[in-house]
Formats: C-alpha cells, structure tokens, sequence
C-alpha cells in the first residue's frame, strides 16, 4: 500500500470564490473541519447516506494524519462537507454530501473545486472517488468536472446493495 501524506491547509482559492460567486452564494466559505462541527456533519451524513458513519468515525478521521475534512459553510451553518485522504500522488474523496436544501445551488461543485486546489497546494495529481451506479445528478457532476469512468465495483453498496461506478480525475 502507498504511502500515506499529511495534508497541507496553506493556498488559496480564488478559482472556488469565483464559482460559488456565479451562483450568488457570496457568503459561502469552505475551510477545514474543527471537532466541534461533528454534529453538523453527522446530520448532514445521516441524511445523505444510507449507511452513515458514526460521529466516532467522523472523528477518528479528522483525528487522521492523511485525511482531511472540509466543510462548506453559508449563513454560519455547515451546508455541506468532503472527505479526503491523501497518499503519496493521489486523492481519494471518500465522502462529499450537501444538504438535500441546499442541493443544486453549486454547492458540491465549489467542494470539489476546493479538492483540486487543495490537491494542487499537495502536489497530488489524480483524484478517485466512487459514486452509486444510480446516482445520476452526481455521475453528471463529476462528468463535468472532467472525471472519467475507469471501472465498476459489483455490489459495492449495501442499503440497497448497488455497483459503485470508480471514477478518475487527472489534474494537470
């Protein structure tokens, strides 16, 4: 198994200000996550996911060396968030979710804008997620990003069980 990476917080992104502006979302700020916004993230987890993590889970990761969490915030709450872990040339977003109210406002697009410049202040330069075969407003998201298709994992899911659809992005 790679090597894993401790990741940098110290960039900027002027790129995200600019995509989150186009949606008219000016108060939107996305930074890393504190123990003290585990709650909010819990509550955000067990809406999205059907089989969520635990607020333990949550903790040990942010607790981890080579993952990160980052929260997107707007009128002081957390509206959505990202998991990150780091080897020594990749990324692998393990989880992104948004507030089903707050979804289709841009909101996930500016999260993964931040993973590549958060990728990019890393010296990472793949990036790997999964995604469930039927999430298709996902699926389409990333397409737009540039992520390709490389693979299919049989019954990676459960809750329902579904086929997990790998997915690669190559920053330059």
């Amino acid at each position: 198994m790679p090597a894993c990476r401790h990741f940098s917080h110290n960039y900027s992104s002027r790129r995200v200000a600019a995509e989150w502006n186009k949606y008219n979302m000016t108060d939107l700020s996305i930074g890393e996550a504190q123990i003290s916004d585990l709650d909010e993230i819990c509550e955000i987890e067990n809406l999205s996911f059907s089989t969520p993590w635990s607020k333990d889970d949550l903790k040990s990761t942010l607790e981890n060396d080579s993952a990160a969490i980052y929260c997107a915030r707007s009128e002081g709450k957390i509206c959505g968030y990202m998991i990150l872990y780091g080897t020594l040339f990749d990324c692998d977003i393990a989880k992104i979710a948004v507030c089903p109210d707050k979804r289709r406002q841009g909101i996930g697009r500016a999260l993964m804008e931040y993973c590549f410049d958060v990728c990019a202040g890393n010296d990472l330069d793949t990036v790997f997620l999964e995604v469930r075969e039927s999430n298709t407003a996902a699926i389409s998201l990333y397409t737009s990003l540039g992520f390709e298709q490389i693979n299919t994992r049989k019954d990676y899911y459960k809750a329902p069980e579904e086929d997990a659809v790998m997915m690669r992005k190559v920053l330059n």
